[in-house]
């Protein structure tokens, strides 16, 4: 359970950093050096599981990042392979990557547009309704 003041108690902490890293509640315990019920216990109480929730949307957004910043490098890497290389069916490997992840950009941001259009009518809906 969590400590008083909704604050995290010492193991719980190290606790959260072990799911993250370890990825099962066996291990995660084991690392942290408690026992596996505790940590189920742990995970029922809401001030824990909103704690290891947002530390998991936190670790996500760093790799969410990390993969944004490479993005733009990986397709340059993929143009110069396409456009050099010697062997034809690495040109139309990269040619067909590069198809079919830009069609699928355009798709995702088309529907983000979207989404975006319809969630503004259905406020401005609601708001006429209020």
């Amino acid at each position: 359970m969590a400590g008083q003041n909704g604050k995290m108690t010492q193991l719980q902490e190290p606790l959260i950093a072990n799911l993250l890293r370890c990825g099962n509640m066996t291990q995660a315990a084991k690392a942290t050096g408690i026992d596996r019920e505790t940590v189920r216990v742990w995970m029922q109480d809401p001030g824990f599981a909103q704690a290891y929730a947002e530390a998991r949307r936190e670790l996500l957004q760093g790799v969410i990042q990390v993969l944004q910043s490479s993005m733009l490098e990986a397709v340059q890497v993929l143009q110069r392979l396409m456009l050099t290389s010697e062997s034809e069916w690495m040109q139309a490997q990269c040619a067909q990557t590069l198809l079919a992840q830009g069609l699928r950009a355009v798709e995702l941001y088309d529907t983000e547009q979207r989404l975006a259009r319809l969630e503004a009518m259905l406020e401005r809906y609601c708001d006429d309704e209020a």
